[in-house]
């Protein structure tokens, strides 16, 4: 398979599929094994996840939070 023909096609794709795609993606990946998450964590990440896809949860870009938190805390 051709890589670049693949993501070509893949940019091709309605932005909801491609960041379907792009998870998908970056689950496949190898992580160390030895990382275990407990029962709780796994719940409460499912949750916010899950506030996010019904849109209950307003995201705001890593620079914004950070700029307010070194306000908040200077």
């Amino acid at each position: 398979m051709d890589i670049k023909h693949i993501a070509e096609q893949a940019f091709q794709l309605p932005e909801a599929a491609r960041e379907l795609l792009a998870e998908a993606l970056v689950e496949s990946l190898d992580h160390d094994d030895s990382f275990e998450l407990s029962d709780e964590w796994k719940a409460e990440i499912e949750k916010r996840c899950a506030e996010v896809d019904q849109g209950l949860t307003k995201l705001i870009p890593a620079e914004e939070a950070i700029k307010k938190l070194r306000a908040r805390y200077k």
